[in-house]
């Protein structure tokens, strides 16, 4: 894994939580998802959610959120 400086990795993880905000803005109403990313990020225990955080989470629990695989 190739090792990159604290600045590029708040803006990797902006990216990562513009993402997955937009994937579930495209499927609900602003509230809806806001509410069901406010879930996920509780869920992992990550804010903003990470691309790793999301893939290692289970099925159930991003159901258990409101998502699916």
């Amino acid at each position: 894994m190739e090792k990159i400086h604290r600045g590029e990795e708040l803006e990797l993880y902006a990216i990562d939580a513009a993402l997955v905000g937009a994937l579930v803005s495209q499927q609900l109403s602003t509230k809806a998802a806001a509410t069901i990313f406010h879930r996920l990020t509780t869920l992992l225990g990550a804010t903003p959610p990470t691309a790793d955080a999301i893939l290692a989470a289970s099925d159930e629990g991003l159901r258990g959120v409101g998502l699916s695989r």
